[in-house]
């Protein structure tokens, strides 16, 4: 948590501006549509699905204990993905 501070998550959504798409992983899909209907490509349903471990978890996120104990390594996360979120909405 020491590493990544409030002024990297400045910066990061300072760096939204350069991107003229934004997307989600979890909404792969409805991405890659409308960036190819924007650019003017084919689109290609992938067969596979993407950015999934092969191993178990090794905790459940959705406990509320586990939330507590991982929020300082991941609160900026947090903010980015919910500013990603609102900018696709």
């Amino acid at each position: 948590p020491h590493r990544v501070s409030e002024k990297d998550l400045e910066q990061a959504l300072e760096n939204f501006k350069l991107f003229s798409e934004i997307g989600l992983t979890e909404q792969y899909e409805s991405f890659v549509q409308r960036f190819c209907t924007t650019h003017e490509l084919p689109f290609i349903k992938q067969a596979t699905v993407l950015n999934r471990s092969k191993f178990r978890p090794l905790y459940d996120v959705n406990e509320p204990e586990m939330q507590r104990l991982l929020n300082p390594l991941v609160r900026f996360d947090l903010r980015l993905y919910e500013m990603a979120q609102s900018l696709i909405s």
